[in-house]
């Protein structure tokens, strides 16, 4: 039986409205991104000392059913970015577990309702000791840069090309970029390479005011 011009047009429109939804889940799923930059490249490094960081992982018992603000998702589920500066923080005298960066989130409004984060948060939760840069445009030179200033760089990868996962870039040798994952084993620095992505965007861990640097009563409140 053939179908009329009105019902085709029924169907067509039906299929747009599937497409658009799927798209949108994917784009939200995905979140906002920076046009991506491979994942090696830049200056050429030789015997750079790697960054020391604790090195903390999303999927420890102790914090990985800790729900975060807005989602209410786990952290053993999205704790990567919060990891991530978890370990970034401690650079800059900030000593913090994720479970007591996420209380300090959510007390303090740093969670969107999706669950992202509110990266200008960490400037008013360390006591303006320590603030996020967030590079709209990123390159290898930005990358290069901080490492050599000592500063921790936040990466955003894709896992499968698909899901959004946060890791810390703490070194580099060569082309390649040298990270701890909150998804790898705990003590191994790993290629950012691995995840055959490149990178979606950056965040550059650094100190604020330097002749600002006197504890955090935030943070320190929720230290042991």
């Amino acid at each position: 039986m053939k179908v009329g011009w009105p019902k085709r047009r029924m169907l067509l429109l039906a299929a747009l409205v599937v497409a658009g939804t799927v798209g949108g889940a994917f784009s939200l799923l995905r979140g906002h991104n920076s046009s991506p930059i491979a994942a090696r490249g830049g200056e050429a490094f030789h015997n750079f000392a790697t960054l020391r960081t604790p090195f903390y992982l999303q999927h420890d018992p102790r914090w990985k059913d800790e729900p975060i603000g807005g989602s209410g998702e786990t952290l053993g589920k999205v704790g990567c970015a919060v990891c991530s500066l978890a370990m970034a923080l401690d650079r800059f005298g900030v000593s913090v577990t994720p479970a007591e960066l996420n209380g300090a989130l959510k007390a303090n409004q740093g969670y969107t309702w999706r669950g992202w984060l509110k990266w200008d948060t960490i400037s008013k939760i360390s006591d303006h000791k320590v603030l996020v840069q967030i590079v709209s445009k990123p390159t290898h030179a930005h990358l290069d840069t901080a490492l050599k200033r000592g500063h921790p760089v936040l990466a955003k990868v894709f896992l499968h090309h698909v899901v959004p996962h946060w890791v810390l870039v703490v070194g580099k040798e060569g082309a390649e970029y040298l990270i701890r994952d909150p998804l790898g084993d705990g003590y191994t620095v790993e290629r950012l390479s691995k995840y055959h992505s490149d990178i979606f965007g950056i965040r550059i861990v650094q100190p604020a005011v330097l002749s600002n640097l006197r504890s955090s009563p935030v943070l320190s409140s929720l230290s042991p």
